[in-house]
């Protein structure tokens, strides 16, 4: 989004009450930030798939998106507690979900 000039520090310029999600599968900072992702990368570091499907045999994705879930999950909480937070500070917040993370 910074490249097309619609990052957070460009917008808040403008609106500093602005509360902006960035989801992502290794967030906005680090060494992997640049690296794609989507559920079965985020199910495979995460170790998710090494714990389900039989012992012995090949690991099996997990039965939902669980990788991708977690990022909308999160996202929607910290977006309603950085909403509680700006009508008590007037200022906006970024938040940077990494799907790793969650």
């Amino acid at each position: 989004m910074d490249r097309l000039g619609l990052g957070y520090n460009k917008l808040a310029e403008i609106n500093p009450r602005l509360i902006y999600c960035a989801i992502s599968g290794f967030g906005l900072t680090g060494p992997l930030r640049d690296k794609p992702s989507f559920d079965i990368v985020t199910q495979a570091l995460s170790g998710a798939l090494s714990i389900n499907g039989e012992r012995g045999h090949m690991p099996v994705k997990l039965g939902i998106p669980l990788g991708d879930m977690v990022g909308g999950i999160s996202g929607r909480w910290r977006s309603l507690a950085a909403l509680h937070e700006r009508s008590r500070t007037g200022q906006g917040r970024l938040i940077d979900i990494s799907l790793y993370d969650g």
